[in-house]
């Protein structure tokens, strides 16, 4: 379990009893003591003033007052609490600009890592942010509006941040598994990783040859599809390595209950093709021949080559995983 962000729970860590309990506006709009220590308390937690947003809400009050005395509606004193209005607005605005002044040095602090959307504490919580329990996103992304918990106004949603381990989830299978790869294949997928990540699509030719397949599997995949594969070699390029991480390495595959595919993940691909646990032939329309290999590491692999006759080569298109 990750670290945990509660905007509620925070409030009652920051915020002096006294501003719950006491009159925040003086007859002359201007801050209480209570409201001024509960600004400062802020302050001190937050390290961001905040006294704009309660200066807005104050003239707020003020124009409210004039323009009831104005109107013959009130007294003095009657216009006075009509404007203030038991002070929840001010209450809930120094509360709000709190808690997104804390999910901005938050946001500062954990950029470019992940997040899962936790419930409200709200007594009626937005049903739109509901639907959002329990989903994961990157840092500075969230609701339709873009916004992360704690940020729409009047949002009491949590958040727990999530270490790279809790949102890769790799099982203690793949771990063992990952331990015992050559440095050989370890060397050779991390440069077509790292020349993926540089080019895009862009002058990505990088082609590694993993070598022949063994006989073993040579048998084996012949007696499960028929194929003929002996002296083929395996083969990898940027293109398809990209392709794979940019359909599958995106953090979004958890929610559809597919494996993030990332760098250390990519170390697996050749040996799923030495050492699969089923294998099956795919005829495309277009006169392609595809062989699907699969094989189960803690997660369910899934790994798609294409057959080059000519060249006497499987070279790898895409990889994919399920929970």
């Amino acid at each position: 379990m990750g670290e945990r962000f509660y905007p509620d729970r925070f409030l009652k860590q920051v915020m002096p009893k006294s501003f719950y309990t006491q009159g925040l506006v003086s007859k002359n709009f201007s801050l209480q003591k209570g409201a001024i220590s509960a600004m400062n308390r802020a302050r001190l937690a937050t390290g961001r003033p905040i006294d704009k947003t309660v200066y807005d809400v104050l003239l707020q009050y003020k124009a409210k007052y004039k323009d009831l005395i104005a109107a013959e509606d009130f007294g003095k004193a009657q216009a006075f609490e009509a404007a203030v209005g038991g002070e929840n607005l001010l209450r809930q605005r120094i509360e709000q600009a709190v808690v997104f002044d804390k999910i901005q040095d938050l946001k500062a602090k954990h950029k470019g890592e992940f997040y899962r959307w936790m419930p409200s504490s709200a007594e009626n919580p937005d049903p739109q942010h509901g639907l959002l329990y329990g989903k994961i996103f990157r840092v500075g992304e969230g609701d339709k509006e873009g916004n992360m918990p704690g940020e729409r106004y009047g949002c009491q949603c949590g958040i727990e941040w999530l270490g790279e381990e809790e949102v890769l989830m790799y099982s203690s299978q793949e771990k063992a598994f990952l331990g015992h790869i050559s440095q050989n294949i370890t060397i050779k997928t991390d440069a077509l990783y790292e020349n993926a990540i540089k080019h895009n699509f862009q002058n990505n030719n990088l082609t590694v040859n993993f070598g022949k397949l063994p006989s073993k599997t040579v048998r084996k995949i012949e007696k499960q599809t028929g194929e003929s594969l002996k002296g083929f070699v395996f083969k990898m390029d940027g293109e398809s390595v990209f392709h794979a991480l940019s359909g599958h390495g995106e953090y979004k595959e958890i929610e559809s209950g597919q494996v993030v595919i990332d760098k250390k993940r990519l170390r697996l691909i050749p040996h799923i093709v030495w050492k699969f646990d089923r294998v099956s032939l795919e005829n495309k329309k277009n006169g392609m021949r595809r062989l699907k290999f699969q094989k189960k590491i803690g997660h369910h692999f899934t790994e798609i080559v294409t057959i080059g006759k000519k060249k006497k080569h499987l070279l790898f298109k895409t990889f994919y995983g399920k929970q």
